[in-house]
């Protein structure tokens, strides 16, 4: 699924344009560009401002584009938001009069079976990368590469109370063989 299959509805979109208290000439940062809900409320009440948008997920980035061509009100920065500050200053752009951000996950990339983040997709590859193309490791490298002692401590900070019982049972079933999907994931921890 791309972000053009799906219509992104913005949550608290109204008390969000509310709290910026827009400007038509100033800058605005949308620091979690996603579908694009929030950039194209804030462009519809510019004139001379411009939108600073941000999103780690190129399929964000690819989307806002092909749906916002090259209107000047707008600027797409692939960088995670907490590049924010020297992206921005790289950009040389008047500092934002606000900046909104929608944390966390998008139904868009829940249900992207490629992306496995859904346990739903059982055989989708264990990634769960915002960026795919980014170096880090994906989940998969995180449950074959990781100490138990690793993966419990992070379960736990994660707030999983079964951290360390499904850490156990990590290690236990990749010994036989790697963990490579997002369904084999959720096999061992429905198990546990």
């Amino acid at each position: 699924m791309s972000y053009g299959s799906t219509r992104h509805v913005p949550v608290l979109l109204d008390e969000i344009l509310q709290g910026l208290q827009i400007r038509a000439d100033a800058h605005y940062c949308d620091a979690t560009l996603g579908g694009g809900g929030y950039t194209l409320q804030l462009m519809k009440r510019l004139t001379c401002g411009r939108v600073i948008a941000f999103d780690r997920d190129p399929g964000a980035i690819a989307h806002a584009r092909a749906l916002l061509g090259d209107d000047p009100r707008c600027e797409l920065v692939h960088a995670n938001f907490d590049q924010l500050e020297p992206r921005w200053e790289q950009g040389g752009w008047p500092a934002p009069m606000g900046i909104a951000y929608d944390l966390g996950l998008s139904s868009i990339q829940l249900e992207d079976p490629a992306r496995g983040f859904s346990f739903l997709a059982t055989d989708a590859p264990l990634d769960m990368r915002f960026d795919p193309e980014q170096d880090g490791p994906s989940a998969a490298d995180i449950v074959n590469g990781w100490s138990e002692e690793e993966l419990a401590d992070l379960f736990f900070e994660h707030g999983e109370r079964a951290g360390r019982r499904i850490a156990r049972r990590i290690a236990s079933e990749r010994d036989r063989a790697p963990i490579a999907t997002a369904g084999q994931l959720a096999d061992i921890a429905a198990a546990v």
